[in-house]
């Protein structure tokens, strides 16, 4: 609990300066951002549920692992985030809104929504395949360790010289 409070005093003290961000790497931690792209919020959804199911992944949760493991529960959050985020940020004056095809707005809102769950759920796949990529390409390289498999025993077991323990 004390952890708890200790990082929320930090959030809203140095809340600014998360919010102004390195004017370089254009990593910022600022709604405004969010509420502009569904790309931007896409991008908070997916930090927040790899962070959601980290934290499920710890031993005390290992009974629920049928439940944890199964992606539409993932899917799901993703969605349920998407539309909750995208109507606070509505409501907190901050944008959200996706007005394609003349869409008004409790309608532009939802798609808002929807798009960041969607651009969360499609980036986590195109990370999955792309280091899949990465890795198939190191492992099909030249000069790199493979597993062999184990040499095959030719003769009788070695003794272990304990003998007869009568």
């Amino acid at each position: 609990m004390k952890r708890y409070f200790s990082f929320l005093a930090l959030f809203v003290l140095f809340g600014s300066a998360l919010a102004q961000g390195d004017p370089g790497s254009g990593l910022t931690f600022d709604p405004v951002g969010w509420g502009k792209s569904p790309y931007a919020f896409g991008a908070f959804l997916l930090l927040l549920i790899a962070a959601i199911k980290r934290a499920a992944e710890q031993p005390q949760y290992a009974k629920y692992g049928q439940v944890i493991g199964n992606p539409w529960l993932w899917r799901f959050l993703a969605v349920l985030f998407g539309e909750v985020g995208s109507t606070g940020l509505y409501l907190g004056k901050f944008g959200a809104q996706l007005p394609l095809f003349g869409l008004d707005v409790p309608w532009s809102v939802a798609f808002f929504g929807l798009a960041s769950a969607i651009v969360a759920m499609g980036f986590r796949d195109l990370l999955k395949t792309v280091i899949g990529w990465i890795t198939v390409y190191w492992g099909n390289r030249k000069g790199t360790p493979t597993s062999a498999p184990a040499p095959e025993p030719s003769g009788p077991p070695p003794l272990s010289g304990l003998g007869d323990l009568k």
